[in-house]
């Protein structure tokens, strides 16, 4: 991995979450209001989100994309749970 790759932010760049915000709750993470009780909300907020991240599966980043949608992945199982 080189320099700038250990220096690319995917949560700044990627989902705009700040330093401060890191590592982001699995609401942030998808872009919610905390404690989103809407099934429906959750759900499409991580359905959006994972979509996004999906564009980015064949660039310079890809590695951080497949940890990014298993990160969405999981916060969308367990805020549905």
């Amino acid at each position: 991995m080189t320099a700038e790759q250990q220096a690319f932010d995917p949560y700044l760049k990627w989902l705009g979450i700040r330093t401060s915000d890191q590592p982001p709750d699995h609401y942030r993470l998808l872009g919610l209001e905390s404690f989103e009780a809407d099934a429906d909300v959750i759900s499409n907020a991580a359905d959006a989100r994972m979509l996004h991240i999906k564009t980015f599966q064949s660039g310079k980043y890809s590695q951080y994309s497949q940890r990014l949608l298993n990160e969405i992945a999981a916060a969308k199982l367990c805020l549905l749970n």
